[in-house]
């Protein structure tokens, strides 16, 4: 199969799994925030912060590195995942400790104990999954991540369905992560071993070595991101309690599902044309693309922080109901980072795509600590408003210094003009979107979405020209839309 049929095969395989997953998710936590309320699902956004944190510090970015090495030489498969599973395994149990002793220390109720142990022993067959599974994108045999990914979510929302079926405690369900979790490791290894090849548990200690110095850069971007993501919960937690956690992690989650579409929508479709176009023959075209699709993501990013303001109590008493009544606020704040995630997040693959991790690691680094530094000022005082103002401030900075590295290492600056122009556009929206805020909310939501892409091309931000190749792009087949980006079938 070609690189463009494989490349597109994946981007749908994505795309579709994605969808699926969102839709799972969305169902399931309305479910479960709905059936435990503010102070159980608070619990329940401690345990899976907790546990997310150490999920990524068991990686340390190994994963990117077998990928680009095994995608170079798939005969190499078995070596490194033999080695890579050891080390996650044993990091994952050491992990596992940790957490133990962290809930044990700061959690008084002998129930909450219980539930937060269950959740950690669960998260040890997730690591150690999660070390193997980089090998499905490393053969591009992503049909498999997205079968396992559905499943999990699948099963996940049948067990929470059964937990609202039969009145079931937070206990209850962290007994059925426990088994999901299981469940998930054995089918990876069956996946493996069935599809790609039979590895062994060896471990050599030189390739160790080699394998965490290459992988540092990426693994400190890794666990910068999964702390700055998490810590406010786990502070909010240790301040102000379970029930404040849970209306905070209410605003956090519907924050989290807009940026997983913004990133799953445009990265599959962005990353391989920058890689591509970044040698120095194809610069022009390079720029190009990155300067359109950095003004593309700041408009998408910031009509769904504006739209979401202005609806966000809709938005909360359909997702979670009147006892998250008091997610308003968080929400309307939150939502913000938006703006600056899109920013940052295609700056840094292009980044990446020059081989400048580095500075995207010193970017995460500054942004993890100023984070901290905000939610210990914030959070005992200010609760969940402190926390969501200490994400939007610390996403900012991460944007203004990627934004700065970008403007030196890719010669790249954001266009005054044109953004002033987006926000006129979104101001318009928002105009809509506040005088007809008593219709239904998803009328509404397309209103608003057809004023704002018109408001677009009467500003000229998006050129006619453009709107041609958008028109060609939807109906063209996937060679011909890869070759409007520049870039040639292998």
């Amino acid at each position: 199969m070609s690189t463009v049929k494989v490349i597109f095969k994946n981007m749908a395989v994505v795309m579709t799994g994605t969808m699926m997953i969102m839709i799972l998710s969305i169902l399931f936590t309305i479910l479960l925030a709905r059936h435990l309320g503010t102070a159980g699902y608070g619990l329940y956004v401690y345990a899976t912060s907790l546990v997310t944190i150490f999920i990524n510090l068991t990686e340390f970015g190994m994963s990117q590195i077998a990928i680009r090495d095994v995608a170079k030489e798939k005969e190499n498969a078995n070596y490194y995942l033999s080695n890579i599973f050891v080390i996650r395994a044993v990091l994952s149990l050491a992990s596992m400790a940790v957490i133990f002793v962290i809930v044990r220390l700061l959690r008084d109720s002998a129930s909450d104990r219980d539930i937060l142990y269950l959740f950690a022993s669960g998260s040890f067959f997730i690591m150690v999954a999660a070390g193997l599974r980089w090998v499905f994108f490393a053969y591009q045999k992503l049909e498999y991540e997205a079968f396992l990914n559905v499943t999990q979510t699948s099963l996940s929302l049948m067990f929470v369905v059964l937990l609202v079926i039969f009145r079931q405690s937070l206990l209850m369900f962290a007994f059925y992560y426990m088994i999901i979790s299981m469940i998930m490791l054995l089918l990876t290894i069956f996946l493996i071993r069935r599809n790609i090849t039979k590895f062994s548990a060896k471990l050599n200690w030189d390739f160790m070595r080699k394998m965490v110095a290459s992988a540092l850069p990426l693994g400190v971007v890794a666990i910068t991101t999964a702390i700055y993501l998490n810590m406010d919960k786990l502070m909010l937690s240790a301040f102000r309690g379970d029930t404040e956690t849970g209306i905070y992690g209410a605003a956090f989650r519907l924050t989290a599902y807009m940026r997983i579409l913004l990133i799953t929508y445009t990265t599959p479709v962005l990353l391989p044309a920058l890689a591509e176009l970044s040698v120095t023959s194809l610069q022009t075209k390079f720029m190009k693309l990155l300067d359109k699709s950095f003004h593309f993501m700041v408009a998408v990013c910031l009509a769904a922080s504006l739209g979401t303001v202005l609806i966000s109590k809709q938005l909360i008493m359909l997702f979670f109901g009147e006892k998250f009544i008091n997610a308003v606020i968080p929400l309307s704040i939150v939502v913000w980072v938006l703006p600056f995630i899109g920013a940052h997040a295609l700056l840094s693959y292009a980044m990446i795509s020059i081989g400048r991790q580095d500075k995207v690691m010193v970017a995460c680094l500054s942004g993890m600590i100023v984070n901290l530094i905000l939610n210990l000022s914030l959070i005992p005082s200010y609760g969940s408003i402190g926390a969501a103002l200490s994400m939007v401030i610390s996403d900012a900075l991460i944007a203004t210094i990627i934004i700065i590295y970008a403007s030196r290492y890719l010669s790249f600056k954001p266009s005054i003009k044109k953004v002033l122009r987006i926000a006129v556009a979104a101001a318009i929206m928002g105009i809509t979107t506040y005088y007809l805020r008593a219709m239904n909310i998803y009328i509404l939501i397309v209103i608003s979405s057809v004023a704002y892409f018109i408001s677009l091309i009467i500003m000229k931000v998006i050129t006619k020209e453009e709107w041609g190749l958008l028109k060609k792009a939807l109906i063209s087949s996937p060679r011909e839309s890869y070759a409007n980006l520049g870039v040639e079938e292998k």
